[in-house]
């Protein structure tokens, strides 16, 4: 028997890595951080508990990498295009942010649930800061194009207002007047 190639086994290993960061997104999410252990998540993984620690330190590695993971996938959709005017990257902004929000909708429920809590935030906030810089960079000189005074503060404020309009979107599902909170933000910025 021939032994396996080693791009075979570091695509096996890739493809268990997933399998792991897909169930623990959908235990941290219907659960909570707390509530969901290690054991829960190898066993809808389908792997045992001790070959977890082959993939991730521990159950903090496991949340960092994931909330990373996802979090490089979603800014793929707001990446700035500078072929494009400032009005319409941030209409693009405004309607990806609702967008990315069905597409992925147990990540952020795992984000906002993080957030409040601040010893668990802790154990993503620096790599989600540089996870979150070129979105930022992008925001801010949106609103310098805009004219705003302080760029800085319109972006984190838009930001706010998002991350808000997010938060009682997922609550609120279909009875949330999505289109008219997109439609007032655009009244907003872009008059």
């Amino acid at each position: 028997m021939s032994p396996v190639k080693p791009e075979i086994l570091k695509a096996n290993k890739e493809e268990k890595k997933q399998q792991i960061l897909n169930a623990a997104e959908i235990l941290f999410s219907e659960q909570g951080y707390h509530a969901a252990s290690i054991a829960s998540i190898a066993k809808k993984s389908g792997i045992s508990k001790g070959l977890m620690y082959n993939y991730f330190e521990n159950k903090e590695d496991l949340l960092n990498q994931l909330v990373i993971s996802r979090f490089n996938i979603m800014f793929d959709y707001f990446l700035i295009d500078s072929s494009k005017s400032k009005e319409e990257n941030l209409v693009i902004l405004i309607d990806r942010s609702f967008d990315v929000l069905v597409e992925m909708e147990d990540m952020f429920m795992i984000y906002f649930s993080i957030m409040f809590n601040k010893k668990v935030f802790d154990i993503i906030k620096t790599d989600l800061e540089a996870v979150l810089e070129p979105l930022m960079v992008g925001m801010i000189d949106i609103m310098a194009k805009l004219g705003f005074e302080k760029p800085f503060e319109e972006a984190m404020f838009l930001r706010s207002i998002l991350d808000g309009l997010s938060m009682n979107y997922l609550l609120m599902g279909n009875e949330f007047p999505k289109d008219y909170c997109i439609n007032r933000i655009k009244k907003i910025y872009l008059k």
